[in-house]
């Protein structure tokens, strides 16, 4: 009986270790407590998320892309356009030989006799390479001559009125001509291109162009009558 009494008590030793059990386990459930306390909640585990699909990144990246290609699109259609309107007649090497310029000059159909003529002087070049022609030096000369043969008289020349004359500077090209507008008075040149010369007759005439040292070329054309416009019936209707 000795040995299950614990010594100085009159109690068994099992009470004893029991009873170390239940203090042991409150401390222990103390400090779970209060770690909870400080830390919040118990942590979860850990949870992965997947990455994104190709078909997410697909239709995040779609409108942008859709942009790029609609606004690289529309830059190509105004660079294709520019295109067809735009002529590049490349790069000049020198001055034009005035022998060979050519000009080939023209009257619009319709022009009436009694006021200023448009005249359109075609010029081109047969050199191999394209060149530069500076009409404000160069000498060009354009005449207006009525009649046939012995009968021909020259009405208007650019010599006596060379301030007639175009005057830029043109960049010319083998394969193509470039038209230069130009604007007679529509009046006799005389002897020394008087400014209140009065304009030459209707009838048909010939305009005669070249530059100085070169081939001439001429056109035929007619200045009509200018139609008479009625003036208005300003009588009134007799009432009845």
């Amino acid at each position: 009986m000795s040995a299950d009494v614990r010594p100085g008590g009159g109690q068994p030793r099992w009470v004893f270790w029991r009873r170390r059990f239940v203090l042991l386990g409150v401390v222990l459930l103390l400090a779970w407590g209060a770690t909870r306390l400080l830390t919040g909640r118990e942590p979860g585990p850990a949870v992965s998320l997947p990455p994104p699909s190709s078909t997410d990144s697909d239709a995040n990246s779609a409108p942008a892309e859709g942009k790029d290609d609609g606004r690289r699109a529309r830059a190509a259609q105004r660079t294709d356009e520019r295109k067809a309107v735009t002529v590049s007649l490349g790069q000049s090497y020198g001055p034009c030989d005035s022998d060979e310029v050519m000009v080939r000059p023209a009257v619009p159909a319709d022009t009436y006799a009694g006021g200023s003529v448009p005249l359109a002087l075609a010029m081109s070049t047969s050199e191999k390479l394209a060149c530069t022609l500076d009409l404000a030096e160069a000498r060009l000369l354009v005449a207006v001559v009525a009649g046939d043969g012995d009968d021909s008289e020259t009405v208007w020349e650019s010599g006596t009125c060379p301030a007639a004359l175009p005057t830029q500077v043109l960049q010319l090209d083998p394969t193509w001509a470039t038209t230069v507008p130009m604007t007679w008075s529509g009046a006799a040149s005389g002897a020394r291109c008087a400014a209140d010369a009065r304009p030459v007759r209707a009838g048909d005439y010939t305009i005669k162009a070249a530059m100085l040292g070169g081939a001439a070329a001429e056109s035929e054309f007619t200045l009509a009558v200018r139609p008479v416009r009625e003036p208005p019936d300003d009588k009134k209707t007799p009432r009845r």
